[in-house]
C-alpha cells in the first residue's frame, strides 16, 4: 500500500464473493478487487501462474463450506418478513 506492505484480513464467513477484472484499466493486469464498508482494494497479483478465476471461485466455495458446517441460517426472504409461509420448490409444497 502506497509503496508500504498492507495486510487485509477478512473473515471466510463475511466474504461470500470477490471481484475479478481481466486486463484492468491502466496496470493492464488481472485484478481482484474486495469491498469493506468503507474501502474498496484492488489486488494485482504478482506471477504468471495466479489465477484470479480460481481465486474467485475458491473464496465462494470457503463461504459455502463455512456456512454449511457452522449451520448458519440464510436471511428470511421478504415473503417470510411479511409472515408468508415459504415455499420449498424442492418438494412443489
Amino acid at each position: 500500500y502506497e509503496g508500504g506492505d498492507y495486510s487485509l484480513k477478512l473473515p471466510t464467513q463475511s466474504l461470500y464473493s470477490v471481484h475479478i477484472e481481466y486486463n484492468y484499466k491502466k496496470e493492464k493486469r488481472d485484478c481482484i478487487d474486495m469491498s469493506t464498508i468503507n474501502e474498496t482494494f484492488f489486488v494485482y497479483p504478482q506471477g504468471e501462474d495466479f489465477s484470479v478465476t480460481k481465486m474467485s471461485l475458491a473464496t465462494e466455495e470457503m463461504f459455502d463450506f463455512y456456512h454449511q458446517t457452522h449451520k448458519v441460517e440464510s436471511a428470511p426472504s421478504p415473503a417470510e418478513k411479511k409472515g408468508r409461509k415459504k415455499v420449498n420448490k424442492s418438494t412443489n409444497n
